[in-house]
């Protein structure tokens, strides 16, 4: 089983803010917690997993490469996890944006382009007969950092009812990593108040698991 991971920095290891100490193993970042969560559960199984996370993705990479690396890979699975980068306020922001075109804009991506960059790369997936594609909605952050961004939080909640909105394809399963976050508290969030901790990685990577174990099975 192919399984494509597409998102941001939530998916990558890291160091402790302020820190050269490592906060996040690769093995702890919750694609490969999906992985070894695959292969336990799908006993004798071939389990191939793409980590194609990358710093400060947004929808907008979902059009210009993301469709290359399904096409090559031809995943049985898509994960996508997509959305606190484009809806974070930019002012402020230590990371130039991504594109040329997003300079300016606040947020970099707005919630009208962020559908239709969503919807646009669910469509061509849908072109491959036999993918099934898993949203990932965008987790909570810290009490913290919505303070200090006020904007943050009434995104998060827009652009997840948005997401909301895919579930209902029979091609889409929609896992809930804000109710995640928000069930840990604050045992959710790195030092940086954004990034999960190992326990919230683990436990978003068993999610996403069982969600793909839950669609074999009806099938």
């Amino acid at each position: 089983m192919k399984i494509l991971v597409i998102g941001d920095s939530i998916g990558l290891p890291r160091l402790k803010k302020n820190s050269d100490e490592v906060e996040l193993f690769y093995e702890e970042a919750y694609p490969e917690q999906l992985r070894q969560y695959a292969r336990l559960r799908f006993v004798g199984e071939d389990i191939l997993m793409v980590n194609a996370c990358r710093h400060a993705q947004t929808s907008v990479h979902l059009l210009r490469g993301a469709a290359n690396e399904v096409c090559f890979l031809q995943p049985a699975y898509v994960v996508l996890q997509l959305g606190m980068t484009d809806l974070w306020p930019a002012a402020g922001r230590s990371v130039p944006p991504p594109f040329p075109d997003l300079a300016g804009k606040d947020p970099w991506v707005g919630p009208d382009e962020y559908a239709q960059n969503m919807e646009c790369f669910l469509r061509y997936c849908f072109t491959f007969p036999e993918l099934q594609v898993v949203v990932v909605n965008i987790p909570k952050c810290s009490q913290a950092q919505y303070v200090q961004h006020g904007d943050a939080h009434e995104r998060t909640l827009h652009y997840n009812q948005l997401l909301e909105g895919f579930a209902h394809h029979p091609r889409v399963l929609l896992v809930d990593a804000y109710s995640l976050f928000h069930q840990l508290g604050e045992a959710a969030f790195g030092s940086d108040g954004i990034h999960p901790t190992q326990e919230a990685s683990r436990r978003l990577g068993e999610l996403i698991g069982e969600a793909i174990a839950s669609r074999r099975n009806q099938n």
